[in-house]
């Protein structure tokens, strides 16, 4: 039909406008966000030593020292969480969901003492589907495997360096 309007509510917004769907300014902390988990996981087995060789006095409970890896992780999984269902990809269909379904379900075998310890699996396992999510909208995976990349050579450097008496320390 000739003449025929649309009202403007039920046009489609365009796709670029999609892709930044109601995060607003806490988009722009993604890519950082990334960066910092890759970056972070890697010289994570050498904080400790770090700590003792700055000297920091860290004032921190114990279950802070001992989840480290997972607070690096923390800023990806909040903000990936809302991107999952979109930019999920493989992260969420059957498999990973079934691992993380296993894991939990092992977790019911287990003496109590271990609990903590299959929450810290299950924490470890859950961070990756975010994250992932993350790294598919913003086709972010040569940067990320560039900061996994140059973490896992500053580490080595770190702990290439490293006194000998210093091999006590849990890395």
């Amino acid at each position: 039909m000739p003449g025929l309007t649309v009202p403007m509510r039920w046009v489609p917004l365009p796709a670029r406008t999609l892709e930044r769907e109601a995060i607003g300014p806490l988009q722009y902390l993604e890519k950082p966000a990334l960066l910092l988990l890759f970056f972070g996981t890697a010289l994570n087995w050498v904080a400790p030593y770090l700590i003792w060789f700055f000297q920091l006095q860290l004032v921190l409970p114990e279950w802070v020292r001992a989840r480290h890896s997972l607070l690096v992780a923390l800023p990806a999984l909040l903000l990936g969480v809302p991107a999952l269902r979109r930019y999920g990809g493989f992260a969420k269909t059957g498999p990973p969901l079934a691992c993380a379904a296993l894991i939990l379900a092992g977790m019911a075998w287990v003496d109590l003492s271990e609990k903590g310890r299959g929450l810290l699996t299950f924490a470890a396992f859950a961070t990756t589907l975010p994250a992932a999510a993350l790294v598919n909208k913003h086709r972010y995976v040569v940067p990320c495997v560039l900061a996994l990349g140059l973490g896992t050579v500053v580490s080595l450097a770190i702990a290439l360096a490293a006194p000998a008496s210093v091999a006590g320390l849990r890395f």
